[in-house]
């Protein structure tokens, strides 16, 4: 192509980019509403604890974490008092342009008035991505790890130890005590709090 012909080229190109500037779909705002549009269909059906958006999975699209329950007492024979919450993540799919369910655990956390229970919605962040965690030590170790992979919420990482036994599992193999702790350390480094759930059956403050 010649110097001229390549300047009319260039001319042209320029006059197009101009008449017809690029549209950027603006997926921030389309994600926004279809979360509020979910968050509203949630409210209407049951109590909403908590609801944000976040990155889980470091793909640079946020999901949205809801928290909720239906409110009914249910009474156990343990003497506990329990509304259980259920967590659910929704993602939006920018090609279907629509939110689409990654999943939901239950059992959590929970109100109890007489009795334990994870009261807590906690988050670890590990390198790029944030896992939800499920579990606590009393005389051993529970904790699992849920996280998003293609969409989907999932169990990532689960630790399970026996302590007096010495009988440790990352993932169902077995390993020694020390290497299970210094695992679940490095997971455990970075945990953030988001929301505590109070129960009606405990004084204001306490921790149920």
């Amino acid at each position: 192509m010649n110097r001229r012909l390549r300047a009319v080229f260039i001319a042209l190109v320029s006059l197009l980019i101009a008449a017809f500037p690029l549209q950027v779909p603006a997926a921030s705002s389309g994600t926004a509403d279809a979360y509020n549009r979910i968050l509203s269909k949630l409210r209407s059906r049951y109590s909403v604890a908590y609801a944000r958006q976040l990155d889980l999975d470091g793909d640079g699209n946020a999901e949205l974490i809801t928290v909720y329950t239906d409110g009914i007492i249910r009474s156990y024979d343990s003497g506990s008092f329990t509304s259980e919450y259920t967590l659910k993540v929704f993602t939006f799919d920018p090609h279907l342009h629509r939110t689409v369910p990654a999943g939901k655990l239950t059992g959590l956390f929970y109100d109890a008035g007489i009795g334990g229970g994870i009261q807590a919605l906690a988050l670890a962040k590990y390198g790029d991505e944030y896992y939800i965690v499920n579990g606590g030590t009393d005389m051993n170790y529970r904790y699992r790890f849920y996280g998003i992979r293609s969409g989907r919420l999932k169990l990532i990482r689960s630790y399970h130890c026996e302590w007096a036994e010495g009988l440790c599992y990352i993932n169902g193999s077995r390993t020694s005590r020390d290497n299970f702790l210094a695992e679940l350390r490095n997971w455990q480094k970075d945990i953030s709090y988001l929301r505590y759930f109070s129960s009606p059956f405990t004084s204001p403050g306490q921790a149920a």
